[in-house]
């Protein structure tokens, strides 16, 4: 399925089905700055294993990036200390 958000004025209804859509174990691709990317969520095992097949990369030796809310979301993925 193809669907397009307008960051200006989002149709929430499509919102709602890519949440749902990642919610369930559903693989997404988004537009950046440089191109476009694949994404999950990071807590779906199947989810994460099919970007890896996606991408060509082993998913027990290959490290993925995510996207947080803010450092309070990161905590729940990560230790995080005060070093510099």
């Amino acid at each position: 399925m193809l669907t397009k958000i307008y960051a200006d004025t989002p149709d929430y209804a499509v919102v709602r089905e890519v949440v749902q859509c990642l919610e369930s174990g559903g693989v997404i691709i988004y537009p950046t700055g440089v191109g476009y990317a694949l994404g999950c969520s990071a807590l779906k095992k199947r989810a994460v294993e099919q970007v890896c097949q996606i991408k060509g990369v082993d998913s027990k030796r290959h490290t993925l990036a995510i996207m947080c809310q803010d450092l309070g979301e990161v905590a729940q993925y990560a230790k995080l200390g005060d070093e510099t």
